[in-house]
């Protein structure tokens, strides 16, 4: 996943982030990026913080995919293991023009 990723990140979002392990491998490989991990399982949310709670570069978001999202700001990647696979191919475009820094 890493090599499909641009050059240069600052801030990456991470749809359905889990425990926060993806979000975790691709801020290792990007040290002065910032991240914002969603999820809204309460479990997965815990596991997330628990994994950043040392780590200010990250914020978790409780946020369920079927509402619409609050405003995130932008990102230079937005990456999802499973999360987003269920969704219409629309919503998944839509959520990819909304938050990329880049045009669509």
């Amino acid at each position: 996943m890493l090599e499909l990723l641009p050059e240069k990140i600052s801030r990456v979002l991470d749809i359905g982030t889990g425990d926060g392990r993806l979000l975790h491998i691709v801020l290792l490989a990007y040290l002065k990026a910032s991240g914002v991990g969603v999820d809204f399982s309460p479990t997965m949310l815990a596991s997330a913080r628990s994994r950043f709670e040392n780590d200010d570069r990250i914020s978790i978001i409780d946020h369920d995919l079927n509402n619409p999202f609050p405003d995130l700001g932008t990102f230079d990647a937005i990456i999802s293991s499973f999360a987003i696979h269920h969704l219409e191919d629309i919503r998944k475009k839509n959520y990819m023009r909304r938050f990329l820094r880049c045009s669509p």
